[in-house]
């Protein structure tokens, strides 16, 4: 069962620097597929999707992932914040640790 991951939508403040952070623990190799949600601006539709532990040798590529979420031109908005967890950032101003 492939697993969901949805951070909610989290802002970044008139400096930049976002307030909170969302991390997700990888515990497989597994391809993990991620998209933006966000309707404003189709982020999604445009492109705005990445994946974690992409197959090389399947034809299952960001690519085709990117190409399918064009195609479809709809999105899917969680109802729930899932898949990780979200707390302050550690570092606001460095970045992460």
């Amino acid at each position: 069962m492939q697993k969901s991951i949805f951070s909610g939508f989290n802002f970044v403040t008139a400096n930049g620097l976002a307030p909170d952070v969302f991390q997700i623990k990888v515990t497989d190799t597994k391809p993990t597929w991620i998209y933006c949600p966000q309707p404003k601006g189709g982020h999604c539709v445009a492109g705005m999707s990445m994946v974690i532990n992409q197959k090389f040798d399947s034809p299952k590529t960001l690519a085709a992932y990117q190409a399918l979420a064009a195609a479809k031109g709809e999105l899917v908005i969680p109802s729930v914040v899932q898949g990780g967890q979200q707390g302050p950032n550690p570092n606001p101003n460095a970045g992460f640790p």
